[in-house]
């Protein structure tokens, strides 16, 4: 196989997967470094600062959750980041329902991935926003699976809410990629056009003379 060959089947075959690689890739390594720093360094060296965000983002996500709630009808009391519903059943948010590390991963993946520092400076406050919107539809998922079916508990937190936060970061990084990323290749390739032919005549002509 020549060099011809596999130029070819990188850029049929592989090119297409370079951008879901590196999402994936990127995903992975922020979550696996987040629970290193978490559950082995303890947040060192923001230890405080890191104790009082997710503190103050619990409060937060606690009572907009109980917004939505309230405006769903479902019966309930709201005390001490506790949901108790009038079914029997209750709901406490506590750190680990902060979005935390969700804030986190949508900041150091768009950092990360290529793209230009102009477009990042608002799209990124903007997937952090949308990480806590996630946030508040995983919590009020859980709470009306704990209002009518509170067996279901486990499932709902552990499997089916979870993977809110990835679907919207995929569909962000989608948004990104095709809008940004790509389009910018593109636009840098045509403007890049005029400047390879010039180059190329002048070879050209260096070659006759």
């Amino acid at each position: 196989m020549n060099k011809q060959k596999v130029i070819q089947i990188y850029r049929n075959y592989l090119r297409p997967l370079e951008g879901i690689a590196m999402f994936i890739a990127i995903t992975l390594v922020i979550h696996y470094s987040f629970r290193f720093w978490a559950y082995q360094l303890d947040f060192i060296p923001f230890a405080d600062f890191v104790s009082d965000a997710r503190i103050w983002l619990s409060g937060l996500a606690f009572r907009h959750t109980g917004a939505v709630l309230s405006l769903l009808s479902l019966d309930f009391t709201m005390n001490n980041n506790t949901f108790a519903f009038d079914s029997g059943s209750w709901l406490a948010i506590n750190t680990g329902c902060s979005g935390f590390k969700q804030f986190l991963q949508a900041f150091f993946l768009y950092l990360i991935y290529p793209g230009k520092i102009k477009h990042k400076f608002w799209f990124i406050p903007l997937a952090m926003i949308l990480m806590h919107v996630a946030n508040i539809i995983r919590l009020t998922g859980v709470g009306i699976t704990m209002y009518w079916r509170p067996e279901w508990f486990d499932f709902s937190h552990d499997y089916v809410f979870r993977f809110t936060f990835y679907f919207i970061l995929f569909l962000m990084w989608i948004w990104w990629e095709e809008k940004y990323r790509l389009k910018a290749k593109e636009n840098e390739n045509k403007r890049a056009g005029p400047i390879r032919l010039i180059k190329k005549k002048f070879l050209n002509n260096s070659r006759i003379s």
